[in-house]
């Protein structure tokens, strides 16, 4: 699942939230939404690394190819 994902589950649940005519499920579906959210940043930063790691491999192979 990535960030993206992620944040349109949230937007869902944020959807539901504001429909619903029940308190506790008003409740539970804001609660929802912040937690796909607090997801999506987690996994945008795991992606972010992800990103910046594979640039430093590709970097080391590349010099080690020029070095060759």
């Amino acid at each position: 699942m990535t960030a993206e994902q992620s944040r349109q589950h949230a937007a869902r649940c944020s959807e539901l939230a504001e429909k619903t005519t029940s308190p506790r499920f008003k409740k539970f579906f804001a609660s929802e939404a912040q937690a796909w959210l607090r997801l999506a940043e987690q996994q945008a930063e795991a992606e972010r690394k992800a990103g910046e790691a594979a640039a430093k491999l590709n970097e080391a192979k590349d010099a080690k190819d020029a070095a060759a």
